[in-house]
């Protein structure tokens, strides 16, 4: 089983230089390189002409875009199997080779998220981040790399795990290349900036019947590099928005609220709340959120719907409507009787998108 690697670049030329030693020291040698590059110039040649399994695909478009760029590297893949690699990681020796035998034992089509060391995009909430990579080889790096670094939050939350496809981060994923082509699984082109375009493109892959099997042991090294940390959250957030829009689902509201680490830690607690509050059984109360509107009005948590109205399922938390998109907005009581971290903030989004303050 061939794999073709897919690494979208954008002028991160000192890390992509380890990512690709840390590929050509890969014990397996049945994969290819895609740099899929925004901009092709002399040292990016430079960097990649050691390799013979490498070769730069130039992307098209103005203005650069991670999805444009894995879809150019999808469109120009022979593999049967499909491995996104972020330029930042720097894959310890049998990475590919795991990835490949995952993919071969799996009966159905399956994503495998290989873990991802050393990256905690979370946890400096403004400013500008900036590291500098003191290790001078591939060795250095790799040396005794999963007691020394911070770990993978993903494989420490508990099981089950009730959102796998949100895990599914784009760092260090494969899937099969025939999975991708059948399903027209390219990533949405529409994202703009940082984060969020590979949770809705494995939302999709996820709809389709492919499953999730999580491999620890195909890690890798996110490797520093400076970053905004303020414009990132805030182009996150924008895209969250717009996944929502786009997928207007309760397992979507809640990744839109709370983010994936965070959302897979509390989605069965805010399940067993609101199925209190229901006299429900938690399978029973996720079917049973619903929200009706109309052009000016919007009914929360009603069991069917009035003729006319359009369907959302949806707690309230979060909505895809603009402020003031309504001129009446009713909540029935069963919302008044949920835990104070789930009541407050339907209350304030509900503020948010009626023209009149609610009481």
């Amino acid at each position: 089983m061939s794999i073709s690697v897919i690494i979208p670049f954008y002028r991160r030329h000192y890390n992509l230089k380890f990512c690709l030693q840390g590929l050509n020291a890969q014990r397996s040698s049945c994969f290819d390189v895609i740099v899929s590059a925004f901009e092709v110039d002399s040292q990016l040649e430079q960097i990649c002409n050691p390799y013979p399994f490498v070769r730069i695909e130039a992307m098209s478009g103005i203005q650069w875009s991670v999805a444009r760029s894995r879809n150019t590297g999808i469109r120009a893949a022979t593999g049967e199997v499909l491995l996104f690699l972020d330029a930042d990681i720097l894959a310890q020796p049998n990475l590919v080779e795991l990835h490949r035998a995952v993919q071969i034992e799996s009966k159905l089509s399956c994503m495998v998220p290989g873990r991802v060391l050393n990256f905690f995009p979370y946890k400096q909430s403004s400013g500008l981040y900036t590291e500098i990579i003191e290790e001078s080889n591939i060795s250095d790096l790799l040396f005794d790399a999963e007691n020394r670094l911070p770990s993978d939050e993903r494989w420490g939350l508990p099981k089950p795990i009730p959102l796998p496809w949100s895990l599914c981060w784009s760092g260090n994923l494969s899937i099969p290349r025939k999975t991708v082509l059948d399903n027209e699984l390219y990533f949405n082109e529409t994202f703009i900036g940082w984060g969020c375009e590979d949770l809705e493109w494995s939302y999709r892959a996820y709809q389709t019947g492919c499953q999730v099997k999580f491999c620890r042991e195909a890690w890798g090294i996110h490797l520093p590099h400076s970053r905004h940390i303020k414009q990132q959250i805030t182009s996150e957030k924008k895209n969250f928005r717009k996944f929502l829009q786009n997928y207007p689902t309760f397992e979507v509201e809640i990744l839109t609220w709370l983010n994936d680490i965070e959302a897979n830690r509390s989605f069965l607690d805010i399940l067993l709340d609101i199925s209190k509050v229901r006299g429900l059984s938690i399978y029973d109360a996720q079917k049973s959120l619903m929200m009706g509107f109309l052009p000016n009005r919007l009914r929360l948590g009603i069991d069917k719907l009035e003729p006319d109205e359009k369907a959302l399922f949806l707690l309230g938390i979060v909505t895809p409507f603009e402020k003031n998109t309504f001129d009446e907005v009713i909540v029935p009581n069963w919302i008044e009787r949920l835990p104070t971290y789930l009541r407050l903030p339907i209350q304030i989004e509900m503020n948010r998108i009626c023209k009149k303050e609610l009481i």
